[in-house]
């Protein structure tokens, strides 16, 4: 892997990648306002489901679930070797200690409180959940009960309450101390072989799009079982799932590879629309798993309740109708009903191997697009990115609670989300802005930030004392007030 004894250099700033990564994160909240209006969800998947839903949404939201994640992880690890190339390995795994973890596990316990308050909300102000007790009342019988604290416990599948949609950083973490052993420990030269081996084939399968086709079948069998028959997954299980672990180490694996290829940045930008196309043409693929593994979907108003589902709290959770449905809108349009089973043993394999090949293709068109088109210094991306962690971190109770206050409104379900899209992302940019980056905890997240004000009187300062000393020794300053000139 990179060598972690090189001497400290000025890092480059890729500021393509910055705005891809927060836009990465930003799709976290666009998703998850989209979630009620989908045509797909119901109260047993998602708390908040309203009766407006729009099947295009379903389909937009459905295809970026297929690469947000990998995509993050991908950026991560291009970045995490860039780190390890110019600084130590001590220096890699305290930043993502400060910058991740110690973010993470403030805002864990919160943010686990504030999105159970919205659903309970939520179940009180439109099903009579607590039998006409007090709102506060019910939350805290909520928080209490068994029935609660009985969905962190660890699922096979990573299916379970645990992290919820923090549980990116818990994998991320896993690749940290993955990738810190891996650098730190001195290798037999074998392995060490194997490693550049490994760095010499991601050269020669980037060096065209098409034989991208080889690590997606290689990826088959390592990726997570839900992967294969669901599009509603994320490992929030508090004990990680080896599969999922792979999977996505995979992506954080490509990341990290692709920067060891750093000359392949230019083949990107210059490739990145076939990488396109192959990602369109593999997404069919991926609804194939909607023929063979059709889903089963509740009635808007009459289904089982989020995580309600023991009939351990009050009032009993009520049931209603399941009806079988393709959960890709598109699938209707060509088929009626699941494959028999003969043909779906036949397609089985399609379904992960869409998966991957989507994941890889899509993630490397964007990595091209990104740095084609838009690495260039900004301060307002560079603000975005800084946001970016906060942003994601906060915006899921708040993507539970306003479409919930929403639910009576005769609007269509586009509207509401917008609604949701817009009103999330300000107050999180308020908070953010007053609350978070010129405090200790945007020191802590993002190191230290001057309001502009304090900026341009510091700027001012220094080009004042830079004035001082150029008339101290003769020489007089340039017109811009930075550097002195040599006096005539």
């Amino acid at each position: 892997m990179a060598n972690s004894s090189e001497p400290s250099l000025d890092r480059p700033r890729y500021h393509g990648l910055d705005a891809l990564r927060a836009w990465a994160m930003f799709l976290g909240i666009v998703l998850h306002a989209a979630l009620p209006y989908m045509t797909s969800s119901d109260r047993a998947n998602w708390g908040v489901v309203d009766p407006s839903q729009d099947a295009t949404l379903t389909t937009f939201v459905l295809w970026v679930h297929t690469y947000r994640m990998e995509l993050f992880f991908m950026i991560s690890g291009f970045f995490s070797c860039m780190v390890l190339r110019y600084r130590d390995n001590r220096y890699f795994v305290r930043q993502r200690i400060k910058k991740l973890l110690v973010p993470f596990l403030c805002w864990w316990p919160l943010v686990m409180v504030s999105i159970e308050a919205a659903l309970v909300y939520h179940e009180w102000a439109h099903y009579g959940l607590g039998d006409g007790d007090g709102y506060w009342v019910t939350l805290a019988g909520t928080l209490t009960s068994a029935d609660y604290w009985s969905r962190y416990e660890p699922t096979p599948n990573g299916g379970n309450y645990g992290y919820a949609h923090l549980w990116f950083v818990h994998y991320l973490m896993l690749f940290v101390i993955t990738n810190a052993v891996c650098v730190g420990v001195s290798w037999p030269r074998s392995l060490q072989s194997l490693w550049e081996r490994l760095v010499r084939a991601s050269d020669w399968v980037l060096g065209h799009p098409v034989r991208i086709i080889l690590p997606a079948i290689v990826m088959i069998p390592l990726v997570a079982e839900p992967k294969w028959v669901t599009f509603y997954e994320a490992p929030s299980s508090i004990r990680p799932v080896f599969r999922y672990y792979t999977y996505y180490g995979c992506a954080y694996l490509a990341g990290y590879l692709l920067y060891s290829n750093l000359h392949h940045l230019e083949t990107l930008k210059r490739d990145w629309m076939w990488y396109a196309v192959i990602s369109l043409v593999a997404f069919p693929g991926i609804m194939i798993r909607d023929c063979i593994h059709p889903q089963f979907i509740m009635t808007t108003q009459a289904g089982a309740r989020h995580f309600f589902a023991h009939g351990t709290v009050t009032p009993a959770t009520e049931f209603g109708a399941a009806d079988q449905a393709f959960v890709f809108p598109p699938v209707g349009a060509f088929a009626d009903s699941p494959v028999p089973i003969s043909l779906a043993e036949s397609l089985l394999l399609i379904p992960p191997f869409s998966v991957s090949l989507v994941m890889l293709s899509t993630s490397l068109a964007l990595f091209g697009i990104a740095l084609r088109y838009f690495d260039r210094s900004s301060e307002r991306v560079r603000y975005w990115s800084d946001s970016a962690y906060f942003l994601y971190v906060l915006h899921l109770p708040l993507t539970m609670l306003l479409p919930s206050v929403l639910i009576q409104l005769p609007w269509h379900g586009l509207v509401k989300f917008l609604v949701t899209t817009v009103a999330t992302t300000g107050v999180s940019l308020v908070l953010y802005e007053y609350c978070v980056r010129y405090t200790f905890i945007g020191t802590q997240m993002n190191g230290p930030r001057r309001r502009p004000e304090a900026e341009a009187v510091v700027s001012g300062q220094r080009g004042l004392d830079e004035h001082d000393a150029a008339t101290a020794v003769g020489k007089q300053p340039d017109s811009s007030g930075n550097s002195p000139q040599q006096s005539s």
